[in-house]
């Protein structure tokens, strides 16, 4: 971990030990500020264990690491996982799991699809919001749309507003006679 430029940020560098599943797969990533006390912690519990190996060490640029500092098991990962959620009383689930988690709540929260895109290295928001729009509640995502549009609209408003009102008589359009509920025409400007 280093320092980052300006705003306090912190740059995790690692090395990915096997080939890469496209170009997103190694990009730079924003972390909560909550974990960086614990990747910190890491990194000490982790040059601790690099001096007990001694040669044995195998430096990979790997943040998570066996104690010898080659890539961990996946078994031994996913039993540790396991473990982990058995003792706080979590209902069993796959480690990918969480990654679905975090674009969920991350969505739910309001966050922007393409931000979830970019931290989830999704090729396109398409593929994020196909993946993970349903679960969103429908009924959310449509009274957020309608707030939007109101927003929208009370803003509009507060522009130039051209009102005409037509006799009975005159309301024609190029179809033909308009029905009542259209005899207000608007013209919103915004200039």
């Amino acid at each position: 971990m280093t320092p980052g430029g300006g705003g306090g940020d912190t740059i995790i560098t690692t090395r990915t030990p096997s080939p890469r599943k496209s170009e997103t797969s190694y990009r730079i990533v924003s972390i909560p500020a909550s974990v960086v006390p614990l990747l910190i912690k890491h990194r000490s519990t982790q040059n601790r264990e690099r001096l007990l190996a001694g040669e044995r060490w195998k430096s990979t640029g790997i943040v998570f690491t066996s104690t010898i500092g080659t890539a961990l098991d996946e078994r031994n990962v996913r039993r540790e996982f396991y473990t982990l959620l058995k003792a706080s009383s979590l209902p069993r689930i796959r480690l990918h799991d969480l990654r679905h988690s975090c674009a969920t709540i991350l969505l739910a929260a309001g966050e922007h699809p393409k931000v979830v895109q970019e931290l989830l290295g999704h090729s396109s928001v398409q593929l994020t919001l196909d993946t993970y729009s349903h679960l969103l509640p429908d009924l959310q995502l449509k009274e957020r749309a309608a707030a939007r549009l109101d927003e929208v609209l009370r803003q509009a408003a507060k522009t130039e507003v051209k009102t005409e009102v037509k006799s009975e008589e005159s309301v024609v359009s190029q179809e033909g006679i308009e029905p009542s509920t259209r005899r207000l025409r608007v013209c919103c400007s915004a200039n």
